[in-house]
Order: C-alpha cells, then structure tokens, then sequence
C-alpha cells in the first residue's frame, strides 16, 4: 500500500517529495511502517519510551518512486500515548521534552506545550512545519 502512495505522488507533477508515518493499532499493539523524516513514539508507563521510526530511512523519499518504508511494531501496556509528528516538532522541541510532555497530561495538553515549545522566542513564529497527532489510553482496572 504504501508503495502505491509513493508512486502516486512521484505520478503527480504537482507534488514534491514528502514523509510518511503509517499504522494501525488495537488497545494493546501499534504496527505499521514509515519513511522520511517524521516519526512515531510509544510511551508507556513504567517503560523507557520507544521510537519507533528510529530506523527509518530518509531517502529516497516518498514521491521518488523508490522510497523505503520500515517497518515497526511495539507492545502497548494498560496505559500509553502514542504520537506521530512531523520532524518540525520533533527538531525544535528536542526528545526530552517530548517524553517529559505527556506525564499526567492529557492529548490536548500535551500538544498545547509541545506547539508552544516550538515556538521561536519573542516572535513566536515556527521554525518549520507542526504536524502532531496524540493518542491516549489508560485503564484503570
């Protein structure tokens, strides 16, 4: 599938090159694959945090018609956030405060402090793009 949306893009004379971060997840297991320069992150509680698209390569890119996508997969515990972000997050706000955002925060507040670490200081502009999706679960018996 993702071979098609590569293809698709590098067909498209009005696109350019771009990243991609592709998954599919139950309550307990996220899988799925990437390539580019945005990323995926699993933290679980009472775990180290994990990202998952370490491994990924950043060319050829997608729209080359020859990108690689890496797979991955993690385990989810009983409580967890998921987030994919492009790399304009990312770069700007550093891992560490990516990890340290999300404690007893909620989706929302965690993308409210990352947006506003981002942010270039007195003008407030961004640096480069700010894409972010967070996930969230947690059961409490």
């Amino acid at each position: 599938m993702l071979q098609s949306v590569d293809q698709a893009v590098a067909d498209d004379p009005s696109a350019g090159f771009t990243t991609i971060v592709a998954f599919a997840m139950t309550e307990s297991f996220v899988c799925g694959a990437s390539s580019g320069d945005s990323a995926a992150v699993a933290i679980c509680a009472n775990r180290p945090a994990q990202i998952l698209t370490e491994h990924q390569h950043k060319n050829p890119p997608v729209g080359s018609g020859g990108a690689a996508f890496v797979p991955f997969h993690a385990k989810l515990g009983s409580i967890w956030t998921l987030m994919a972000m492009s790399d304009g997050v990312w770069k700007y706000v550093g891992w560490e405060n990516i990890f340290l955002a999300v404690a007893g925060r909620s989706g929302r507040e965690v993308a409210d402090e990352l947006l506003e670490r981002a942010r270039l200081r007195p003008s407030g502009m961004l640096q480069d793009d700010f894409t972010l999706v967070v996930l969230q679960a947690s059961t409490n018996g």
